[in-house]
């Protein structure tokens, strides 16, 4: 039995009918291991992984495929270790939803007895790992004993790199040879979503600039300010800073912006960046080339003669792909 904060529970009796009548098994194997025989007529879970990671802690919810979507049932594996845990499942359709690494406190933010209450959860920036990002995934699941589908477990962060940057200003007489005192970080950035939502962003930090309350109120400010050691010359530097937010589907004046300052004969200047429309599990690694001094404002973009930038966006994969099959 769960506990009644996860919504209606089962009668002992009901619980027993859907375990011994039609349970679904959690089979981790290989992409091409075959279903085993004896297991070939009841509803059953792959899990198919393209490399040797595993999922943390892994919750499934079964709503009922009906207009309230009702919590039927609800599994909690804190660590998948053998090959089978049975969850309470009746042989109906149903709405399925997957969550890992997701801390129960969590849950507890919200009583859970529907599809709409589960949708209620937020993702927050200070209780992601970014090496184990919180996971989400969902599907339908019809009725019937060869009731099979997909889940494609992701993850709502964005990450954003400055993979190099440097600093030329030889075609500005009496200018310095370099930039030095350099901080970037994020602007406009999502520190909590919905993810049952769409990843839609309900918190945000650093509207124009860094705010240093803010980031000391933070756990990990380190994914939103960095600083960079050392002045940045001619010379290209790999650097490879990564910050972490949620999606922020806006550009223009509500995008999300990275911004370099550093100090040029004293003065301090700023090379506020724009980036696209953020969307969770992908990375945008920019390269920067700084050739005349920035703006006197994180808010105020930089002229194009000041900087250039090349912006790739690219698959980010923090966790090896996996495939779940019902």
């Amino acid at each position: 039995m769960f506990s009644a904060r996860f919504g209606r529970c089962t009668s002992a009796a009901n619980f027993l009918l859907c375990v011994l009548i039609a349970p679904a098994f959690l089979y981790a194997c290989s992409a091409n291991e075959p279903l085993p025989p004896d297991e070939a007529k009841v509803p059953y879970i792959y899990i198919t992984k393209s490399g040797s990671a595993a999922f943390g802690s892994l919750d499934l919810f079964f709503f009922d495929d009906t207009p309230l979507h009702r919590l039927d049932s609800y599994t909690r594996v804190d660590t998948l270790s053998g090959n089978r845990i049975t969850c309470a499942s009746v042989n109906r359709s149903a709405r399925v939803v997957l969550l890992s690494n997701v801390t129960e406190s969590a849950y507890g933010r919200i009583g859970i007895d529907s599809y709409a209450s589960l949708s209620q959860l937020r993702f927050l920036l200070d209780d992601e790992t970014c090496t184990a990002p919180a996971l989400s995934a969902e599907a339908y699941l019809e009725a019937g004993w060869s009731r099979a589908c997909v889940l494609s477990p992701r993850t709502s962060l964005s990450r954003v790199r400055l993979h190099l940057i440097s600093c030329d200003f030889s075609d500005s007489p009496g200018a310095p040879a370099a930039l030095e005192n350099v901080k970037a970080y994020l602007t406009r950035a999502c520190t909590e979503c919905l993810p049952l939502r769409g990843d839609k962003g309900i918190s945000w930090a650093n509207a124009g600039m860094a705010d240093s309350v803010a980031m000391r109120a933070l756990k990990h400010p380190e994914y939103l300010l960095r600083s960079l050691e050392g002045a940045v010359g001619s010379s290209p530097r790999e650097c490879n800073l990564d910050f972490y937010t949620y999606p922020n589907p806006d550009t223009g004046t509500n995008g999300t912006r990275l911004v370099l300052e550093g100090d040029i004969k004293g003065h301090r200047c700023y090379y506020p960046l724009p980036l696209p429309a953020l969307c969770g599990g992908v990375s945008y690694e920019l390269d920067v080339h700084i050739t005349r001094e920035g703006t006197t404002d994180p808010d105020i973009p930089a002229e194009s003669a000041a900087v250039n930038f090349e912006i790739k966006v690219l698959p980010w994969e923090p966790y090896p792909e996996q495939t779940i099959t019902f």
